[in-house]
């Protein structure tokens, strides 16, 4: 008699554990995906490449990349600098570039991202360097 009454008692606990305030809410949220279309951006005569996105905190999204600027610019330009640009709708409108890195020689193969302290750190190739490295 007793081990029925601890299981009828378990029973009345977990029918009233389990029952939710409102029952049509689900338990767990989807995540919102929003899709949007591709829009062209940094189309000129600049050549520009090897970049990538960060999103801070409030919004704001940077983007770091190699600009090879004018119309002598090319893939395998010397002329090589990092830049960045920042849009702060979402990546609707940009600001213009500001360059963050640049020397006499090519830049390039810029990669990087941020630390969980909102540190942004970037890696870059610089063609000096290896043009060093090479002839030793």
């Amino acid at each position: 008699m007793r081990t029925s009454l601890k299981i009828f008692s378990l029973l009345i606990f977990l029918i009233f554990a389990c029952l939710k305030d409102d029952l049509n809410e689900p338990i767990h949220e989807k995540p919102q995906t929003i899709i949007t279309l591709p829009k062209g951006s940094l189309i000129n005569e600049d050549h520009t490449s090897e970049g990538f996105l960060i999103s801070l905190e409030d919004g704001i999204i940077v983007h770091f990349f190699r600009l090879d600027p004018g119309e002598n610019g090319s893939h395998i330009g010397n002329k090589g600098r990092i830049v960045k640009r920042v849009s702060l709708d979402d990546g609707n409108t940009w600001s213009s570039h500001s360059i963050v890195y640049e020397d006499d020689f090519d830049d390039r193969n810029v990669h990087g991202g941020i630390t969980d302290d909102n540190l942004i750190v970037f890696f870059l190739e610089d063609m000096m360097q290896i043009i060093i490295n090479q002839s030793t």
